[in-house]
């Protein structure tokens, strides 16, 4: 693509800031062109991934299925879809930006029953070659990047999902069904509900966690903010979604390493130099 992504800042630092935004502008619509010619060449033009559409300036729609391929994408341009934890701090710092509209996180599998009982096997099968536990106490959260969307004609989607070598999932024992209805205001650092002692019901709690028992389900952001991994139902979609793109700035860590990697690169050709120097030494001694 050649428009590159514009975000806006989500944390308030001078420069080198992370950003996010959705798929707007000339960057939306070469995304779409991009997106749609993927869906066609790799995935048979599969109905449930044609559910992205560019008006009113921004591309509307999102699903389960959808985000892994986005996410994908975006990851060519060294941008990624917002997590748990983005949308928390963007939720923190403007809580309008994400008003009315709902945003696909990822999926939450916690048995290998209904719903979506086929995909559950599937991924439970995948999870536990890997030695990722999972149960309806300890449910199993895969984000958007931890998952690589594959074709499946035993699926009745047609489509499947295959574990990433880099993922990296999490459990998370709030997405408990018991935890069905509870209210929280923040989350942890993977974007899970942080819940009061005393089972929330502070009347400073104003957004709700909806759970459920068994299967593989959905984990999405909703209108109101809150977190839905109730729903089984992973084709649906309609305008109110929104795919919200996030850019990391190049971080101190990374910087530090850069720059460590430049200089140790300017040391072996120092040291380099010196040993041809006393090669040629050594050996304009023996030819002498």
């Amino acid at each position: 693509m050649k428009t590159q992504f514009q975000g806006n800042p989500l944390i308030e630092i001078p420069k080198n800031i992370p950003s996010y935004n959705f798929l707007i502008g000339n960057f939306g619509k070469e995304f779409l062109e991009e997106y749609n010619g993927i869906v066609k060449s790799n995935y048979k033009d599969n109905s449930n991934l044609k559910v992205l559409k560019f008006t009113d300036n921004v591309i509307k729609g999102s699903n389960s299925y959808s985000i892994f391929l986005v996410n994908d994408i975006l990851s060519k341009q060294g941008l990624r879809t917002a997590t748990s934890s983005d949308v928390q701090k963007i939720v923190n710092k403007d809580k309008s930006f994400l008003s009315g509209i709902y945003v696909d996180l990822g999926i939450v599998l916690r048995t290998k029953n209904s719903p979506n009982e086929y995909l559950a096997k599937q991924l439970g099968k995948q999870a536990k070659e890997r030695n990722y536990e999972f149960s309806n106490k300890s449910p199993l959260v895969f984000k958007a990047s931890d998952l690589e969307l594959i074709l499946d004609n035993n699926s009745d989607s047609g489509l499947g999902f295959k574990i990433k070598e880099s993922a990296n999932p999490f459990n998370a024992s709030e997405l408990n069904n018991r935890n069905d209805g509870e209210k929280f205001n923040q989350t942890n650092e993977n974007g899970i509900p942080i819940f009061d002692n005393l089972k929330v019901t502070s009347k400073n709690a104003n957004r709700t966690l909806y759970t459920r028992e068994d299967g593989l389900s959905r984990f999405y952001l909703d209108w109101d903010s809150d977190l839905y991994s109730r729903s089984g139902n992973l084709a649906n979609s309609n305008d109110d979604g929104r795919v919200v793109v996030a850019k990391d700035a190049e971080g101190v860590a990374q910087k530090i390493l850069k720059d460590y990697a430049i200089n140790l690169q300017k040391e072996r050709d120092k040291q380099i130099d010196k040993i041809n120097k006393k090669y040629e030494k050594a050996l304009n001694f023996l030819i002498s």
